[in-house]
């Protein structure tokens, strides 16, 4: 395998999936990482159903996700491993699926859990959305 892609939120769960990579890619010489990081995006309205500016809150969602890539890539830094980094905006689930329909990956690593409580309540899990729907394998790990 060459093209991996590490879906990462700085949960503890997806920092346990960044090492288990690590460990996997570490001698592989022409190895690929892709690390992606979803910042999750809802619409706001306002009483009357009105779109409200959430520029702020993009901003903040911004900021929080270079903090939790830079956790995750801070381990591929100290192991010596290049990657690559993309942030997406919308439902995690459905960005990461989209990401391995986007490019090629040969393995998709995801944590089992990650910051989602209420994605997981009211949507499912991620991980288990993006298991059944990803067009590459896809190693969950807990």
């Amino acid at each position: 395998m060459k093209n991996y892609l590490l879906a990462t939120d700085g949960s503890k769960c997806s920092l346990k999936a960044a090492n288990f990579l690590i460990d996997m890619i570490r001698e592989q010489k022409n190895a690929n990482l892709t690390v992606l990081h979803v910042n999750y995006t809802i619409p706001v309205y306002s009483e009357g159903l009105v779109p409200v500016p959430f520029e702020k809150l993009r901003e903040f969602t911004k900021d929080d996700a270079q903090k939790m890539v830079g956790s995750t890539i801070e381990l591929f830094d100290q192991a010596g491993i290049n990657y690559k980094i993309k942030i997406r905006d919308g439902f995690p689930s459905a960005e990461i699926i989209q990401e391995t329909k986007d490019d090629t990956y040969d393995l998709l690593v995801v944590g089992s859990h990650g910051y989602g409580a209420i994605d997981r309540l009211i949507l499912g899990s991620v991980s288990e959305r993006v298991a059944e729907e990803a067009v590459c394998p896809v190693l969950v790990v807990k």
